[in-house]
């Protein structure tokens, strides 16, 4: 299931609970994949004391009026779980096909959660690096959508461009 519809409905859940908005829902809360992972992103990079960032994607996308700075808070909170989750399953799968083959390998990442987000990346490497204890080297990296070419070919060409290890 997409990242941003899980964490939509991870809201849901918190909302019925009285835990966000005062239990109160918006029609748009309730429409499925109302949430892109773009607005994700956004909320998670936000860092401004005011929460800016988490209450624009709020009130503009999800119609929350005047959210408080608790419900920012558990927004982003519930963003950034779901977000750390899922670069741990795929470092997860990662290291064990790492393990397994024993060699040197470059990984191509596709997709907007790679290249859209940073921290994402990262938080995939990271995890795998520290999944495979460091007995495989390997390098990410990130791609535009190959749009119909195998990955394997891409894979390769890149792996013959120098690049720092992640």
């Amino acid at each position: 299931m997409y990242m941003a519809e899980l964490v939509r409905e991870a809201v849901l859940e918190i909302v019925s609970n009285q835990a966000m908005f005062e239990g109160r829902t918006t029609t748009a809360m309730n429409t499925e994949y109302a949430l892109k992972a773009k607005h994700l992103w956004l909320v998670e990079s936000d860092r401004s004391p005011s929460y800016d960032g988490v209450r624009a994607v709020l009130t503009g996308v999800l119609n929350v009026t005047d959210p408080s700075d608790m419900d920012c808070e558990l927004f982003r909170y519930a963003c950034r779980c779901v977000t750390r989750r899922s670069a741990n399953l795929i470092a997860a799968g990662l290291s064990a096909v790492l393990k397994r083959t024993g060699l040197p390998v470059t990984v191509v990442m596709d997709g907007s959660a790679f290249k859209t987000h940073s921290e994402y990346a990262l938080a995939v490497g990271h995890k795998a690096r520290q999944l495979t204890r460091q007995q495989t080297k390997f390098t990410l990296r990130t791609v535009d959508h190959t749009q119909g070419q195998d990955a394997r070919i891409v894979a390769r060409m890149l792996a013959t461009i120098p690049v720092n290890p992640a």
